[in-house]
């Protein structure tokens, strides 16, 4: 019964969109207290993922999905960390260095050899978070051979529902990935980077507001280059239009 209404719901949508020219949208503007399938939009903050694609929704569907960082996304950049964090832990191999296999770490990185340069990157809600940053901006797929980067990408939920993460990244040679400061994925490895290298990679669950995805990027190598793609799907209370 549910379920029909649902139907009968999306259906009246349609009509009535079809009727006023609005192409893909399915509800008209709403001002007032949101009901179950109503929408309410947000709008683009500079610097930030906002999600202006994503709605909140009072009692709505599950498991819609979408892209929410990739390529064209700006961010904050930091490229002043040279080669400080060479050799100081397995995820940053020096120069030249060689490994048959892929090193996936195993727990968090050390960044204490880079700490005045990255300043409180991993936990500040201000940005940019120190002087050595820039941004926001868009993020270079390639940086000088032999240094680290490190990017932070900013994403609003609008709520009320929460988003599960997911990300894919290849790389020349090395990354390390945090949400909100918390560590979440790690890779060292030979070879050039490819879209999907490392696909599917669960970056957890995030409630409403504001978060920040850390991206820190490494190379040993006569290469480097990088490619990312994160999607958000609503779980209970969101949907994606």
């Amino acid at each position: 019964m549910v379920m029909a209404r649902r139907v009968l719901c999306l259906g009246i949508a349609l009509l009535w969109a079809c009727g006023q020219g609005t192409g893909p949208e399915l509800l008209p503007p709403y001002d007032g207290p949101l009901e179950a399938g109503q929408r309410e939009w947000t709008g683009y903050q500079p610097g930030s993922v906002d999600i202006f694609d994503l709605v909140g929704i009072v009692g709505g569907f599950t498991g819609e999905e979408a892209v929410v960082i990739d390529m064209t996304t700006p961010g904050y950049y930091n490229s002043a960390l040279g080669t400080t964090l060479d050799g100081t832990d397995p995820m940053f191999l020096p120069a030249g260095a060689s490994t048959s296999v892929p090193i996936y770490a195993t727990g968090e990185p050390s960044l204490a050899a880079a700490s005045a340069i990255l300043g409180p990157w991993l936990t500040s809600q201000t940005m940019p978070p120190g002087p050595n940053w820039n941004g926001p901006m868009a993020i270079p797929a390639q940086w000088p051979v032999l240094h680290e980067t490190a990017i932070i990408y900013s994403i609003v939920n609008p709520g009320p529902g929460s988003l599960r993460l997911t990300g894919s990244f290849g790389v020349d040679n090395g990354i390390c990935v945090w949400v909100d400061g918390v560590f979440k994925f790690g890779v060292v490895a030979e070879g050039s980077w490819a879209v999907d290298e490392y696909p599917d990679i669960d970056l957890g669950v995030i409630g409403p507001g504001q978060h920040f995805l850390q991206v820190l990027r490494s190379d040993h190598s006569v290469v480097a280059g990088y490619w990312i793609e994160v999607t958000a799907q609503a779980t209970v209370g969101a949907f994606f239009k």
